[in-house]
């Protein structure tokens, strides 16, 4: 599916999604590293001695801003930066139990007891692919339910990863400030990034939400039902 150049398009499918999260990233790091380089002298001085300069708007800027954002954006497509750091904070894990598999697993009547939630933990991957991705899969025709419902859940998680990754941008501007003495302007940033943290927390909501419509309409059928309690009971 070719790039399109609308930065709030929909993500429909993992790779568009990583490609908007690589896409804001490069935007954010380009921000974060101008503020640093408008800020402290000594940043600007180092970055000044570069002699290439980039032109947006009549206004030249070090190419080594750009090359410094460029650089933190191709990391972070080429890690999966955002899963690394659900990684890190049991994110995305988390998410998938409480959010999805207990609701499923209670919509077609398993009985959820704190050893069935302690098993869901430790197979969650397996449990997701058998009961959830197998029914509400990104891939071309895979889906068994409405796409339309897969495409929001999908999109709402490329903005929570891009507020994520740019949230730990905006702290990194901050501390570094903060280590040259500018800390009004890491105030700023700081700040930044609490309203970033209030943002992960209202998206979350949503795509918890979406993911309960998704659950809905994925047990919303006896064969299904059935096999997914199957699942469920040789855990």
């Amino acid at each position: 599916m070719p790039m399109t150049l609308n930065p709030f398009s929909a993500a429909t499918d993992y790779p568009s999604m990583l490609r908007k999260i690589a896409a804001y990233h490069f935007a954010i790091a380009t921000f974060v590293v101008l503020f640093l380089w408008w800020q402290v002298p000594e940043l600007a001085k180092a970055a000044d001695r570069v002699p290439f300069t980039v032109e947006v708007r009549g206004n030249k800027f070090p190419f080594i801003v750009i090359l410094v954002s460029l650089l933190t954006a191709f990391i972070s497509r080429t890690i999966k930066f955002h899963d690394r750091l659900s990684d890190l904070f049991g994110i995305r894990q988390g998410f998938d139990v409480h959010s999805i598999l207990i609701p499923m697993a209670l919509a077609v009547g398993v009985q959820v007891s704190v050893p069935k939630i302690k098993s869901m933990f430790e197979k969650r991957k397996e449990l997701m692919a058998k009961t959830f991705y197998a029914y509400a899969s990104s891939g071309p025709e895979k889906a068994v339910i409405d796409r339309h419902y897969i495409t929001i859940a999908l999109d709402q998680w490329s903005w929570y990863w891009i507020v994520l990754e740019g949230t730990g941008l905006l702290l990194v501007g901050s501390v570094v400030l903060a280590v040259f003495g500018k800390f009004a302007a890491a105030y700023v940033l700081g700040g930044a990034a609490v309203l970033g943290f209030w943002l992960l927390s209202a998206i979350r909501s949503q795509c918890a939400r979406y993911a309960l419509q998704q659950v809905e309409l994925i047990v919303d059928d006896s064969e299904r039902c059935a096999a997914i309690a199957r699942h469920f009971g040789a855990i």
